[in-house]
Formats: C-alpha cells, sequence, structure tokens
C-alpha cells in the first residue's frame, strides 16, 4: 500500500510539474532505430568495469520508473503489480515484460563515464540544468520507497553523453549517451501509440 501511496505522489507530482512548465523538453527525431541493449552476462560484465550512478540498487529492487518530457507533455511510467509483472500506467499494452525489465535494468545501472565536483549556479544553467531549461527528468522508486531523481541536461561537446544532476547531490555527472537514447526511445513509442483525441 505504501508503494501504490508513492507512486500517486510521484505522478501526482510530476502532473504538477507538467502543468507549470519548469523544465525543457527533447526534441525527438522523427525516426529512431529500435535500440538494443544488452542485460545479460556480458552486460554485467562490462557493468563491473563502469561507473554506475546508483552502485546500491539493482533491477529487483525497482519498483517503479518514470521518464518524463514535461514540454511535449510525454510521459512513460512502468511500476510491478502485486504479481510482480509490470504494467504501463499511460499506454497499458504498449511494453513486453522484457522490454519492461530492460528500462528498469537501464535505471538501475545508468552508467556515467565522467563525474566533476559542484559547479556553480550559472554554469548549471549554461549546461542546461535548470528548471527553465533541463531537458529530461528521470524518477525512479525502490521497493524500500526511496525515490531518486535525476535532471538530465545538454549534450556534452562531443554528443556521446548527457549532463545531470542527480538528488541533491553537489557533483555534475555526464551520463552514458546509448543509455539516455534507449529511455527516449520507448517514450517516444509512448508517444506514438498514444491515440489522438478526435471531435464527437
Amino acid at each position: 500500500m505504501s508503494q501504490r501511496r508513492s507512486l500517486f505522489f510521484l505522478i501526482l507530482i510530476l502532473a504538477i510539474v507538467i502543468g507549470i512548465g519548469l523544465f525543457q523538453g527533447i526534441e525527438l527525431p522523427d525516426q529512431m532505430p529500435t535500440p538494443t541493449f544488452d542485460t545479460g552476462e556480458m552486460a554485467q560484465a562490462q557493468l563491473r568495469q563502469i561507473n554506475q550512478i546508483f552502485s546500491d540498487v539493482q533491477v529487483e529492487d525497482v519498483f517503479a520508473v518514470n521518464i518524463l518530457d514535461p514540454v511535449a507533455d510525454l510521459a512513460l511510467t512502468i511500476t510491478r503489480t502485486e504479481d510482480n509483472l509490470w504494467e504501463v500506467i499511460e499506454v497499458p499494452d504498449l511494453l513486453a515484460q522484457n522490454d519492461a525489465d530492460a528500462i528498469a535494468w537501464t535505471m538501475a545501472n545508468l552508467p556515467y563515464t565522467n563525474r566533476l565536483d559542484a559547479i556553480a549556479q550559472d554554469e548549471v544553467a549554461q549546461l542546461g540544468l535548470t528548471q527553465e531549461d533541463a531537458t529530461l527528468l528521470l524518477s525512479v522508486i525502490l521497493r524500500d520507497n526511496t525515490q531518486h531523481v535525476i535532471a538530465v541536461g545538454d549534450l556534452d561537446p562531443t554528443a556521446s553523453g548527457f549532463y545531470a544532476l542527480v538528488d541533491d547531490r553537489p557533483e555534475l555527472y555526464l551520463l552514458d549517451g546509448q543509455a539516455i537514447a534507449y529511455l527516449v526511445y520507448w517514450l517516444r513509442q509512448a508517444y506514438e501509440t498514444v491515440p489522438t483525441e478526435t471531435e464527437p
């Protein structure tokens, strides 16, 4: 019950964010290839070679994930049922269970390629991480009701990663671009799947 309550409040907060337009959305290209994201033994071996935003989180710990582009009014929320199956709040039939597993796995193992010291407020704005122009908001609720929020900013100059701020940590992170592209792909799929409302 407490997890459901946490999910309700998360969705309510995100709805408020959408309503007041605090964040700048990303532009999604007209066509995006279906990404592949390895979550098997090879991926686990590779993870031991890289840095993870949440080093103590396992995919089994993830209860809900939200991917939000507030300016475009696009959101994708997955949550576990009492039967430990995934359901999509916005588009119930969008994802197969293995696709939802991969999204949860991506959030649990979200990789970063660089971590910098705390930056000045004017630098935060230059990197697209202020409330007025952040480009994406990722949220995750764990089974123990721990909640994490990641503000994703601009691409770095090499276009290989995204600047990000995590929870209330002072450090600046550079997130792996492929992981973010994978999450954006499924957000785009939800956007293309939702039927357009028509006049009666």
